[in-house]
């Protein structure tokens, strides 16, 4: 049976870039494929008890009143974790998606239950640092300089979720044939062996 992935990003209150902030998620959206095939994708925004902030309302296009009947991370979340059980997660800076994802169903309560801890032990792979070892003379490690490599129209990047779960699944899947012949792997498994192993994330800071 072909191995899953699960690519994933996140919109937050205050964008990736000010992490020193209590930032919340806002919009989050996924691709989950089995071997290259994608088998469901899907998108919705978040609710929040942390307002967007004026800057990141602009860049990401989603405003407060957006979120008013948007539904809880932990209503949400728990039917893709579901769906995705035992798939690698993928993301384009992954730490940072993580942490907030972690910290909006901890600052609720929602981190003890039984889905969360299957979703949380998951490993886990960030295509900013693939790309970063497979072109390490790039200008820099953003998902639209990737695109731009990997033979994609960096000006259809988006600071939306769902899209840019996509174009992360297409700069993997174009890195990926690189990075098994550099780490003589045949599987993704193999790979996130090889690579880091199942390292820890990040612990919780709940600003």
């Amino acid at each position: 049976m072909a191995e899953k992935l699960l690519f994933f990003d996140t919109e937050t209150t205050t964008g990736w870039f000010d992490v020193a902030l209590i930032t919340e998620v806002v919009e989050i959206g996924w691709v989950l494929t089995e071997g290259t095939s994608v088998i469901s994708e899907g998108q919705s925004l978040i609710s929040s008890i942390i307002p967007i902030n004026s800057y990141t309302e602009k860049l990401i296009e989603i405003s407060n009143n957006m979120l008013a009947d948007a539904p809880q991370l932990h209503d949400y979340f728990p039917e893709i974790v579901r769906q995705s059980e035992g798939a690698i997660l993928v993301g384009h800076n992954t730490q940072y998606d993580l942490r907030v994802i972690d910290e909006t169903l901890a600052r609720r309560g929602h981190t003890i239950t039984p889905w969360y801890e299957e979703f949380a032990n998951r490993p886990y792979l960030d295509t900013m640092h693939l790309f970063g070892k497979i072109m390490p003379n790039a200008p820099d490690r953003k998902l639209k300089t990737a695109m731009s490599y990997a033979g994609l129209d960096p000006e259809l990047k988006k600071h939306r979720a769902l899209p840019d779960s996509q174009f992360t699944k297409d700069v993997f899947f174009w890195l990926w044939p690189k990075l098994a012949k550099m780490y003589e792997v045949e599987t993704y498994s193999d790979f996130v062996e090889a690579w880091r192993g199942k390292k820890p994330r990040q612990q919780l800071t709940l600003l």
